[in-house]
This record gives C-alpha cells, sequence and structure tokens, in this order.
C-alpha cells in the first residue's frame, strides 16, 4: 500500500471491528498496518470481505494474511498445469498470469522434449514456488493472453476472461479481427523471450 492509503486502511479495519462489535487502539492499528502494507489495497479489501463472510470471530493480521491467499484469484497448482498445458500448442490462445508463465519456463524443455510427466512434476514443484514468493512480496496476480493462430477460438477465449473479470476492456488486448501470421509470431516470441534463461529456482 502507499502512504496516501493509510487513511483509507484505518477506516476499513475500524469498519471491520465494528461489524463485530470491537474497537482497536491506535497501536493495533499500527501493527495492522505494519503486518499488511506490503500489499495492495484492493487485496486487502478483497481478503477483508472475505473473512466477513467466513468468520464469526473478529480478524487478527494473520487472518487476514491467510484470507488474501485464498481470495486472490490465483489457481491451485493442477489448474494452473492444465492451463499452462494448452501454451504446448500454437493454436491455442491461453489466459495465464506471471506465476504460471514463469514456471512454465522451468518445465519448458522437458515438455520440448516429449517428457510431460516429468515437466507436470517441475512445472507444480516451480508453480507452488513461485506464488508462494509473490504472496510474500505481496505481488498481486497479472493475467495476461498468450495469442494463438485459431482466430475463432481466440475470440471465444478472451471474451469469456473478460467475462470472468480476468481481463478488462482496459487491458492492452489485441486486435482480434486483425492478427495476422507477423503479429502471431510476435507473441510466440514474447513468450519465448519472457521464459528464456529462466532456470530450476533454488
Amino acid at each position: 500500500m502507499k502512504k496516501s492509503e493509510a487513511s483509507e486502511f484505518r477506516e476499513i479495519v475500524n469498519a471491520i471491528f465494528e461489524v463485530f462489535d470491537k474497537q482497536l487502539s491506535a497501536t493495533a492499528l499500527k501493527i495492522w498496518w505494519q503486518t499488511l502494507k506490503k500489499h495492495d489495497l484492493h487485496t486487502i479489501k478483497l481478503a477483508m470481505r472475505f473473512h466477513v463472510e467466513h468468520s464469526k470471530f473478529s480478524p487478527k493480521p494473520a487472518d487476514i494474511l491467510e484470507a488474501i491467499k485464498q481470495s486472490d484469484g490465483r489457481p491451485n497448482a493442477d489448474e494452473a498445469w492444465s492451463i499452462a498445458i494448452k501454451a504446448s500448442d500454437e493454436a491455442e490462445t491461453v489466459i495465464w498470469n506471471d506465476d504460471i508463465a514463469e514456471a512454465w519456463g522451468v518445465a519448458l524443455t522437458l515438455i520440448q522434449e516429449g517428457d510431460k510427466v516429468a515437466g507436470r512434476m517441475a512445472f507444480k514443484s516451480a508453480y507452488d514456488r513461485i506464488v508462494e514468493k509473490h504472496r510474500d512480496q505481496g505481488i498481486p496476480v497479472n493475467w495476461m493472453p498468450s495469442i494463438g493462430h485459431d482466430s475463432e477460438a481466440r475470440k471465444d477465449v478472451i471474451n469469456s476472461a473478460v467475462t470472468k473479470g480476468l481481463l478488462t476492456q482496459a487491458h492492452p488486448l489485441p486486435q482480434l479481427e486483425d492478427i495476422d501470421e507477423e503479429k502471431r509470431q510476435e507473441n510466440i516470441q514474447r513468450i519465448k523471450d519472457m521464459v528464456k534463461g529462466i532456470g530450476e529456482i533454488k
């Protein structure tokens, strides 16, 4: 969070405690701020709402940190793999995020060698570490399209992602009707560049 958001954050925390007929001291609010400030305010709002909807008790900072994990929109490793494996087909348009793309880079060599089982294991192991790292750093999930050359399927995939809220009309989406072969190759190369040089995470 930005320092300029401290006032709104304070109002949100106080409002949550009012829901549970509780009050926080100024010192306690400082502890809340120090614990959660690495996360963006929107993510914290979602986590606060998640807690209110799923708990009868007033939250502790650790409860909100756990709620962030539950409500940040990141798929689990198996769900992420089912998304990532589609990237091996250049016809497929895939809506994935930075975590999935980075883990895919770790597994890519094994996939290209035809060892799908080892690739899946490497992907899932890397993905869990990457997600944990990004959550600890307060990095929100960032969804993006990887464009395939099947134009009809591409439209459906992107429209579905917009409907689900993964992408928005403000997102820098490609011009669906005008993607030619040169543009398609540019998108493929962009993904290759993204994962190039990513080795096994220590």
